[in-house]
């Protein structure tokens, strides 16, 4: 009898559930009654949806008091309540502002809706929204299709940017296009250009992803173009802006590492399967012993200052700003400083003749520490990996190391790779273009 009453229960709810919903199913169609294919139609606060077919029709399940959101690339949202309606058709309106946007492509510039190639724009607020040393960590998850991989934990160490997969088999890397002057590059911080611009420095950045771009640089856009535009004075007062900011790093997530007792034990079990003797101390003596990756790192300070003029008027307009970024890395010994100019004018000398120029200027150094032993291995994995039973220093206050040490293999101090080995790495670049356009 129990059963029997839960049972109807079920059904009662099912059936209430059920006659709460409805089939609804209608047209999406522009302003010019064409259908829209491929609508996204959700249930506003759900995942539930669904999307129109070839001839704009749609059709889902929804409450009666739902509310449907109707979503589509170049057309504004809009949202629709059901009201116990099963018949609902749209009408989507285009959005101009997204379509009418301005982007740059190769030598000019053109409208997006005119477009046939695909182009991402990231636009400059976006870039500078989530503070960072670097451009390429400001474009990090800004697009789809782009990715970018920090090769180094140095910082303003070198980045792999791969626009839709690997294009090459020497260099993926795409071309940099900057204010007109095309540069290449490779995952090396030495020749890698987005190390040396400043991110507050950029009025618009666009990239291409598809072959499009080959028909405008030929063979080196190969792997993607990277269109970088800097600021220009706008019409209006002059204008003194300045923009900076301090903080502090640390490493927030680390791996768990054996304590100087455990690492002793661990080593104490291992000699005794092998049949060897454990000449060192009780491994209780040890204690916490010596937290390497502690050792190596530390809270790290950065602080980034920009100071700019720009102007302009009906004959000209100008963009002066010159900034300063000094970057302490979360691993002792390395860092990482850049000082920027940049001078971006233009001035109408007669009704027919403009004359103009873009110049910068960027110098930064680098400081980075190899492993302990040689260059190719990585400061973090010698810590990661060194013995937690020897502490940082001797009783003399010299980096200590296990070169007498019969038990361990001979390694060199970690700490000792990351305070002494550093590899300072100076670079002074300079672009610019002049242009005399005749009208």
């Amino acid at each position: 009898m129990k059963r029997l009453i839960l049972v109807l229960c079920c059904l009662a709810f099912c059936m209430t559930v059920f006659a709460q919903t409805l089939q609804v199913s209608g047209n999406i169609t522009d302003k010019e009654g064409l259908p829209l294919p491929g609508v996204a139609v959700m249930i506003k606060g759900t995942t539930q949806g669904a999307a129109s077919n070839f001839d704009g029709v749609f059709s889902l399940k929804a409450p009666k008091d739902a509310t449907l959101i109707f979503s589509f690339i170049g057309f504004n949202k809009q949202e629709i309540n059901v009201n116990n309606r099963t018949k609902i058709d749209v009408i989507l309106e285009e959005n101009v502002t997204s379509l009418n946007e301005v982007v740059a492509i190769g030598y000019g510039s053109m409208k997006k809706k005119d477009l046939t190639g695909s182009v991402a724009s990231v636009k400059a607020d976006e870039i500078v929204k989530n503070a960072g040393a670097t451009l390429d960590q400001g474009l990090q998850g800004k697009v789809a299709g782009v990715h970018i991989m920090q090769n180094s934990a140095t910082p303003g160490g070198g980045v792999s940017v791969r626009i839709r997969g690997v294009g090459g088999f020497n260099n993926s890397e795409p071309l940099y296009v900057v204010d007109g002057v095309p540069v290449n590059a490779t995952s090396s911080e030495a020749s890698n250009p987005l190390s040396s611009i400043n991110p507050n420095d950029i009025a618009s950045l666009d990239i291409l992803k598809d072959a499009a771009s080959a028909a405008i640089y030929g063979s080196r856009a190969a792997n993607g173009v990277v269109i970088i535009t800097t600021k220009k004075g706008q019409k209006g007062e002059g204008e003194i802006a300045y923009n900076g900011y301090y903080g502090v790093q640390k490493v927030s997530k680390v791996m768990e590492r054996m304590t100087g007792s455990q690492f002793a034990q661990y080593t104490k079990d291992l000699r005794a399967i092998d049949g060897g003797d454990y000449p060192l101390n009780d491994p209780s003596s040890y204690g916490e012993g010596t937290d390497w990756f502690d050792a190596i790192t530390q809270v790290a300070p950065i602080q980034d200052h920009q100071l700019s003029f720009s102007g302009a008027s009906d004959k000209g307009h100008f963009f002066v700003s010159t900034g300063y970024l000094n970057q302490e890395g979360t691993t002792k010994g390395t860092s990482f400083n850049r000082f920027t100019l940049r001078a971006n004018m233009d001035r109408d000398i007669k009704e027919w003749l403009k004359i103009g120029t873009n110049l910068s200027y960027a110098v930064s150094e680098q400081k980075g520490c190899g492993g302990a032993r040689n260059n190719n291995n990585s400061i973090i994995v010698d810590a990661y990996t060194f013995y937690p039973t020897i502490p940082t220093h001797d009783k003399d206050g010299n980096y200590s190391a296990t070169d007498k040490n019969s038990l361990y293999k001979p390694r060199a101090n970690p700490l000792y790779g990351a305070e002494r080995k550093k590899y300072p790495l100076r670079i002074n670049r300079f672009m610019g273009i002049g242009y005399l356009p005749f009208f």
